[in-house]
Formats: C-alpha cells, structure tokens, sequence
C-alpha cells in the first residue's frame, strides 16, 4: 500500500518454515515512496521488514504485527 493506493502483486506460495523475499523498488508502482504491506495465510505467517543502504553496509529489521 502507498499514499497512491494499493500495488496489487501476484499471489505467491511459500511452504512451511521457508521464506520470500520482495524487493520492493522492484515491484511495478513502487520506486521511491512510502509503503506498507499486508500478508494473508491460511497458517500463521511471521513477515518482517529489511531495509538496508549502502551496499548492504548499514540496515535495519522490524518484525510486523499479528492482527486477527
């Protein structure tokens, strides 16, 4: 989601204790904005957010919040 509105992407499966990662700059739409993500399941899922600057160099995490 950004100020804009949604940026729909494409349903994805991902298995049991795996992970996916999203580039955000590369989804179409995207680019240099404010965003947020929303992530469904019909298992508990845990998402978190990587940002990282510089080559890698310097970053940050931030695990996202469980909502019924």
């Amino acid at each position: 989601m950004t100020p804009a509105g949604p940026v729909s992407q494409a349903p994805s499966t991902v298995g049991a204790r795996s992970r996916r990662t999203v580039k955000v700059n590369d989804v179409a739409g995207m680019g240099n904005t404010d965003c947020s993500i929303e992530v469904h399941g019909s298992n508990p899922i845990l998402a978190e957010r990587s940002m990282y600057w510089g080559d890698r160099g310097f970053g940050t995490d931030t695990i996202g919040a469980f909502s019924n």
